[in-house]
């Protein structure tokens, strides 16, 4: 696991209710880092919209005082 988004590593995007740890319930979204800032990272996805594009998610998403998604994960794949 990374410490933070990477080029070409996997990001892992969990929407609420973040209270079951083992996501038994809840969605999540999952892609390719292309780029990030402080706020945020673009993805290159295959179900964004119906399509394969890059698109850009924030860190953390907010809902007044609620959260509504976060990046829990970075992980770099490794071919053998």
């Amino acid at each position: 696991m990374l410490k933070g988004p990477k080029p070409g590593a996997i990001a892992v995007r969990r929407y609420a209710p973040f209270a079951d740890p083992s996501w038994a319930t809840g969605n999540g979204h999952v892609g390719f880092v292309v780029s990030w800032t402080n706020t945020a990272v673009t993805l290159l996805g295959g179900n964004q919209g119906n399509t394969i594009c890059e698109r850009t998610f924030p860190l953390i998403e907010m809902n007044g005082a609620t959260k509504e998604s976060e990046f829990v994960r970075f992980l770099m794949p490794v071919i053998v």
